[in-house]
Formats: C-alpha cells, sequence, structure tokens
C-alpha cells in the first residue's frame, strides 16, 4: 500500500490516502477499531503511522494547480500587492483550503490594479495659488504708459 491508493473507507473513500486531510489523519490516529493490529484496516493505519507528518505534508493536485495558478495571477502583482496581500489575506484563505481563493485572489488583484491605474491616470490638482506674471505685467503697465501720454 503507497500514498498513492485509494482510501478503502469511510469518508474520503477513493482519495489518494496521500491526499487525506490532517484532521482526519489525526482523527484515525485516535480510534482503537483503526490502529488495533486486528483491524482489517491495519494496512493504512501501518502507512500512516510510519510517517504521519509526510502523508499530510503531500499536496494533492488541487493544491498544485491552485499554487500554479496563484503564481501566474501575482506574477501580474506589483511587490506592494504581494506583501499586502500575503499580511490581510493570503495565508488564512489557503490554510483554509478555501475553494474562493482563487476567484478572490483574482477578484482583489482586479480592484487593486484599477484603482492604482485610476490614480496613476488623473492629474494632480493643482492647489497652489496662481502666481502672477510680472511679465505681462509690466507690458500692460508700460502699454498703459504709452496711452496716458
Amino acid at each position: 500500500m503507497t500514498l498513492k491508493d485509494a482510501m478503502p473507507f469511510g469518508k474520503y473513500k477513493g482519495l489518494p490516502i496521500g491526499e487525506l486531510p490532517k484532521d482526519y489523519i489525526r482523527w484515525l490516529a485516535d480510534q482503537d477499531w483503526f490502529i488495533d493490529e486486528k483491524s482489517k484496516w491495519k494496512d493504512v493505519a501501518a502507512l500512516l503511522s510510519k510517517d504521519p507528518k509526510k502523508v499530510a505534508a503531500v499536496s494533492t493536485p488541487k493544491e498544485t494547480e491552485r499554487d500554479s495558478i496563484e503564481n501566474e495571477v501575482l506574477a501580474r502583482a506589483d511587490e506592494d500587492f504581494r506583501v499586502w496581500w500575503e499580511s490581510q489575506y493570503g495565508k488564512r484563505l489557503r490554510e483554509a483550503k478555501s475553494d474562493h481563493y482563487i476567484p478572490y485572489l483574482r477578484l482583489t488583484l482586479e480592484a487593486w490594479l484599477a484603482s492604482r491605474k485610476v490614480l496613476t491616470d488623473v492629474e494632480p490638482l493643482d492647489t497652489s495659488p496662481e502666481e502672477p506674471d510680472f511679465d505681462d505685467m509690466d507690458e500692460d503697465r508700460h502699454a498703459h504708459d504709452i496711452d496716458n501720454q
């Protein structure tokens, strides 16, 4: 029996053993009927007990695909977004293995990029007071002086 073999029973029947959720592996390890040497599932128990951390650390195809898509999406982002994303949502959503992770990442990045575009396409407001053009004033005064002579 290997990590690629299908789970033969229970909630995750048919899923490759290497893709079992960590919580489920921990739960199984606490079940006397599962870890008993007379159990008909002793092969599965033996495999999981060899190195439960290794089993739990195996990436599922879904996780591998998600990581690949995440890398593609984040390649379009600037460093500020990547830092902000990791500190705010990315880590929590990734750890929760949320199905909404990639759609939320895409939507958030699009909003970020759109706001950056708006901010960079807008001319800054000139709030400084208009300075008088003294050269024009001198010409006007000189013309006024000539008219009055």
